[in-house]
């Protein structure tokens, strides 16, 4: 039976409260504050004291999430959340961040955040950016970000993702809003080998259960999941191509079975190459929450987060979900522990969760 660390045994107890139904809270939007000290949710708070969730500076872009915040010192940065990716920031841009920092530095520290851009970092080894041009294996960046904020970011959070709302809130540590409307979820953790660098500590990712047409999948819970658009694939989409967008995906096997099981749900391109296939999915649930329908790309079966560095031997799972597929929900997570809950909040429209291109896309795809 696995263990639980000091703080995971901290922080457990407080949304296990909140799940058990301990005190409850009044569902809808939250009242959130910016740039100061988080005070309450909807009236009452599970977990410790009732603090007020704090509002991020952070954009729903084309299916992604992007963070914008500043340091004290006037400093502007634009990050892409990621789930799966070691935090990254660009050499021009970590000079910027550290104009004394060493020739030879691989990471640093992000300075203190201004008041009215504000997110929090970890002051620990959790919390280093590794410098993108001089590590091994940083993945391609879009060129207008300036890095990634990724599993070290999200080590010790414990973060509303309403996607429904496109808002990002900061929660005291197992701190979760609930009432009638919340269901309980479970992101199952998954640690990665070590980079052979030594960094530390250890990555982990999480997986999600999603149910696909009643079927329980277990997909690996993929922020930054993203894909440049051929022109074929743009066309069945209705956007622009050569966009690159968030998506969500299928391994090839389940993504052909459930083409063949059922022959009425839409799939394109027409004359497609198998690689560029997408299938409509009309009920897509989590933990009963319906946010379908949902297009779901198809892929080869591939190691988890292979991207992020990982090995061949690592586990395969059954596909990617990113915010691309879960616009009608929001999700509440401590990600030291995995526990969390998922609301169906009202939203404006109810039209298929497909990747909607911002004023601003993450355009100029830097990989195929």
């Amino acid at each position: 039976m696995k263990t639980m660390s000091n703080a995971q045994t901290a922080i457990v107890p407080a949304l296990l409260l909140a799940l058990s139904g301990g005190s409850s809270c009044v569902n809808g939007n939250a009242s959130v504050r910016t740039g100061s000290a988080p005070p309450v949710y909807g009236g009452a708070v599970v977990g410790a004291a009732a603090e007020q969730p704090l509002l991020l500076p952070a954009g729903f872009e084309s299916g992604l999430i992007v963070l914008r915040p500043a340091t004290e010192d006037g400093v502007s940065l634009t990050m892409l959340v990621s789930s799966t990716e070691r935090s990254l920031v660009r050499e021009a841009k970590a000079k910027q961040l550290a104009p004394d920092l060493d020739s030879e530095a691989t990471s640093l520290i992000l300075p203190k955040m201004a008041w009215d851009a504000f997110i929090p970092v970890s002051r620990g080894e959790e919390g280093r950016l590794a410098i993108a041009e001089r590590v091994d294996s940083a993945p391609a960046l879009p060129t207008n970000v300036d890095g990634l904020l990724g599993t070290g970011f999200l080590f010790d959070q414990t973060l509303t993702i309403d996607f429904a709302n496109q808002q990002l809130l900061s929660r005291q540590p197992g701190e979760a809003p609930f009432g009638d409307n919340f269901e309980r979820i479970n992101l199952l953790s998954k640690p990665l080998e070590p980079s052979t660098s030594g960094e530390k500590p250890e990555r982990r990712v999480f997986f999600l259960t999603v149910a696909l047409a009643g079927r329980p999948l277990e997909m690996l819970f993929d922020l930054s999941a993203r894909r440049t658009l051929s022109d074929a694939q743009a066309s069945l989409l209705g956007l622009k191509p050569g966009v690159k967008v968030g998506a969500c995906f299928l391994e090839a096997a389940i993504f052909d079975e459930l083409r063949v099981t059922n022959p009425v749900w839409r799939v394109g391109p027409a004359d497609a190459n198998p690689s560029e296939l997408a299938i409509l999915v009309p009920d897509v649930r989590v933990a009963n929450k319906q946010t379908g329908p949902a297009w779901f790309l198809r892929e080869a079966e591939r190691p988890v987060a292979e991207s992020s560095g990982a090995t061949p031997e690592r586990p395969a799972q059954a596909g990617r979900v990113s915010g691309a597929c879960l616009s009608k929900l929001a999700l509440t997570v401590d990600f030291r522990s995995g526990l969390g809950v998922v609301t169906a909040p009202t939203r404006v429209s109810d039209e298929p969760a497909v990747p909607v291109p911002s004023s601003a896309p993450l355009a100029a795809p830097l990989e195929p």
